[in-house]
């Protein structure tokens, strides 16, 4: 039973990583079209929401 509910919480995590990492691919192909500025900024936020987020999680398992 508990390996059950562990396996189903890596699939989550999984999901929701390969949704989040599509959803920010779209979004930066979008935002690179408007301006050239924006992937500097845009990779910033990206690395710094990824630190604060994810790892967290990760380590605290």
């Amino acid at each position: 039973m508990l390996l059950m509910e562990g396996v189903n919480d890596g699939v989550v995590v999984v999901v929701v990583a390969i949704r989040t990492v599509l959803g920010w691919l779209t979004f930066l192909c979008r935002g690179a079209q408007m301006s050239p500025n924006f992937w500097n900024r845009t990779s910033r936020a990206f690395l710094s929401v990824l630190f604060t987020n994810f790892l967290p999680a990760f380590v605290g398992r």
